[in-house]
């Protein structure tokens, strides 16, 4: 075969695997803003995260641990919250549930929570051991500890064994948007990003002061480029403030046009409407569904019924 047509099949190839990889990292990117709609639409889902962090908070502030559990992707992303919390002091630890059922549950003690990493809420090894920790044979800590399931559906066994839920849903699955492909990518993604966010949250109620919770987290990583730049800057830590960083905020109040309206989601990441701090994608998603809805409604009734 001629070099020319070995090179021109591969420049096509490369093209393909091109387009392949920006409209994957879209697809990523849309899943995380389903996610930050889901969050600010469902108040049930909303209310057990709220649940689920409060038990996290009272258990590790009563010195008990969280004990994380996860599965294959899932142990590995398990591994990333217990190594994020230990970080900020929060204690914590990993347990595989194939190793609980040998003998490794006994590191359980009574006051400790649990928290299930599972995306499907199916997997054999986790079922095992939730039948079993909810039996009259398993150790009293593990029986009366309180469980969070991080699952992609409520319905799934894994969600429904458990006392509260930390819901992960999917605007896509992997095998729409890989060519068939089943390799989990979107929905690691979504639990890892959701539990890291859930562990900074979890941080704050524990501390109760944002630059306590720096100097320890800076205290317990002397290492890499973050200790580095730790002692570069010894003693002089900034001021450490609970408001949003640099985002754009846009403000929004009646009158306001459409013209207006559109100028200010699209020119801002967060959006202040009738007194709420809102995502302008979230307001950008209503306006889309109103407009495609070719309902009999004014902008001005649009803007009179959203309440976010």
């Amino acid at each position: 075969m001629p070099v020319e047509t070995v090179e021109s099949q591969e420049h096509g190839l490369l093209e393909v695997s091109m387009d392949s990889f920006e409209r994957l990292l879209y697809h990523h990117e849309l899943q995380m803003q389903h996610l930050v709609e889901f969050y600010h639409e469902s108040k049930l889902h909303r209310t057990q995260l709220e649940q689920s962090l409060m038990r996290l908070s009272d258990c590790i502030c009563a010195g008990h641990t969280v004990v994380v559990i996860g599965c294959g992707k899932s142990h590995l992303i398990a591994a990333k919250v217990v190594s994020t919390m230990r970080s900020m002091a929060m204690s914590a630890f990993l347990l595989h549930p194939t190793e609980a059922m040998h003998g490794d549950m006994g590191m359980v003690r009574l006051g400790d929570c649990l928290l299930i990493c599972s995306s499907g809420g199916e997997t054999d090894e986790i079922l095992q051991f939730l039948r079993y920790a909810s039996g009259p044979r398993a150790p009293e800590p593990v029986r009366q500890a309180f469980k969070i399931a991080a699952c992609g559906t409520s319905d799934s066994t894994v969600s429904l064994m458990c006392d509260s839920l930390v819901l992960l849903p999917q605007r896509y699955t992997e095998t729409d948007v890989q060519s068939g492909l089943k390799a989990p990518t979107l929905s690691t993604t979504s639990m890892l990003v959701v539990l890291d966010c859930m562990c900074l949250s979890l941080s704050e109620m524990y501390y109760k002061d944002l630059r306590r919770r720096a100097q320890s987290f800076e205290a317990n990583h002397p290492g890499g480029g973050i200790g580095r730049s730790s002692r570069s800057s010894q003693g002089s830590i900034a001021p450490v403030t609970a408001e949003k960083p640099a985002y754009r905020v846009g403000h929004l109040k009646k009158p306001v046009d459409e013209l207006q309206f559109l100028q200010t989601l699209v020119m801002h990441d967060w959006v202040t409407w009738k007194s709420n701090l809102v995502p302008s994608r979230y307001l950008q998603k209503l306006y889309s569904e109103w407009k495609a809805g070719q309902l009999l409604e004014t902008f001005e009734q649009f803007l009179e019924r959203l309440n976010v």
